[in-house]
């Protein structure tokens, strides 16, 4: 059953469970009562996956800590935020004591086996990240307490980067940037943390969704430097105002040993590019891809803003932006692709595809058709009509 979730299957998954439960021959136990579980948070099944936890509490076999790590992630991934929660309470509040003697003669073996299990660090990282999931925006307060109390505690080992990173998505996704800088020095004067490729494609995005675009693109660049860069924010920034720490708040960088992660470049630079003009990304020497021009188009797009994303477009450096056609003209197959192109002309595609989308957006058809018409004279073939 794990496998099946493993492997994108966990509606066969939970269909294999229930034939178990059913009578097909073969009890379910722990281990498959937690594939079960674990495939509910594979397909946002929360309220089944409290039901089984349920039935679990009632009937057994009892759910130990890897049973409610995977129904705190059942409800986290499906918004339900609150319900992780109280998961998580329930194992906070009923646990055993962590400093209480486990060899007590006087404790009761059947009240011990009935006991909620104690959480560990990937209870708290689920719950956290349930914070940040929350519909309506990241429960940024709720995920930076959950953080805390991991410090706090003695008995869970923590927090990791796992931790800190969801902890800032909270903040971003709750439109905290200031916060979600200070999680990233707290990160980096922590012994064991170091943030990776995530936390910066994270911090970036916070910084870049609240208008901070200088200290996105600042963030970004040291990031990219050789190898991977501490970004260390100003202790004393900490000490002042919100508004004045936004003017305040400086970044000094040190080298470590670890590799610099390029999967997330496209997804850093669009988290920026969406937020910001390219004119101010060239003159910092930043070079985008044909993806991340065409984020910056179709962000111009939801925002209503046709001419500027037409503006964008033609700001595209070599012959695609300006007129020339990428290695010949491409074959068009029947549903409008670009047979045999390569990934860089499928992403310059893509921006055209945005640009019509935009003006179609806007009522513009006219504009429209003639971004249609360039795209397809220098051999590209946009698929998207809006």
């Amino acid at each position: 059953m794990a496998a099946l979730t493993r492997g994108g299957r966990w509606r066969l998954a939970l269909e294999t469970f229930d034939d178990m439960e059913g009578g097909g021959g073969v009890s379910p136990d722990l281990a498959c009562h937690n594939a079960a579980v674990s495939a509910c948070a594979a397909g946002r099944r929360w309220k089944r996956a409290l039901d089984i936890l349920g039935g679990m509490k009632r009937d057994g076999p009892a759910p130990n800590v890897v049973t409610y790590n995977a129904a705190i992630s059942a409800c986290g991934k499906s918004g339900r935020w609150g319900e992780a929660m109280a998961l998580l309470r329930s194992m906070t509040d009923d646990s055993r004591d962590p400093d209480s003697d486990s060899d007590d003669p006087d404790s009761d073996p059947e009240s011990d086996a009935d006991r909620t299990p104690a959480p560990d660090v990937v209870t708290y990282n689920s719950a956290i990240h349930a914070c940040a999931l929350a519909d309506g925006g990241g429960r940024w307060e709720e995920a930076a307490s959950l953080l805390g109390e991991m410090i706090d505690r003695t008995d869970v080992e923590g927090p990791d980067a796992t931790s800190y990173n969801s902890a800032i998505e909270a903040c971003r996704n709750a439109g905290r940037w200031e916060r979600a800088l200070d999680l990233l020095r707290d990160m980096n004067g922590r012994d064991g943390v170091r943030p990776d490729a995530d936390t910066y494609a994270l911090v970036v995005g916070a910084c870049a969704s609240a208008g901070e675009w200088e200290r996105a693109l600042d963030l970004l660049r040291r990031s990219e430097e050789g190898a991977a860069a501490v970004v260390d924010v100003d202790a004393n920034a900490s000490e002042k105002g919100a508004g004045e720490t936004a003017e305040t708040t400086t970044m000094t960088t040190t080298t470590t040993t670890t590799t610099t992660t390029t999967a997330l470049d496209d997804a850093r630079y669009a988290a920026v590019i969406n937020q910001c003009r390219l004119g101010e990304m060239a003159s910092l020497g930043i070079e985008p891809s044909p993806l991340s021009y065409g984020a910056a188009v179709a962000s111009c797009g939801r925002s209503g803003e046709w001419e500027k994303a037409l503006g964008v477009l033609r700001s595209m450096p070599g012959d695609v932006g300006k007129g020339g056609a990428v290695g010949g003209a491409q074959e068009s197959d029947s549903e409008g692709g670009n047979v045999g192109a390569s990934s860089t002309e499928r992403e310059n595609a893509g921006a055209y595809s945005a640009a019509i989308a935009a003006c179609f957006g806007a009522g513009r058809y006219g504009e429209a058709l003639e971004v249609l018409r360039e795209g397809r004279e220098r051999g590209l073939y946009p698929n998207s009509m809006g």
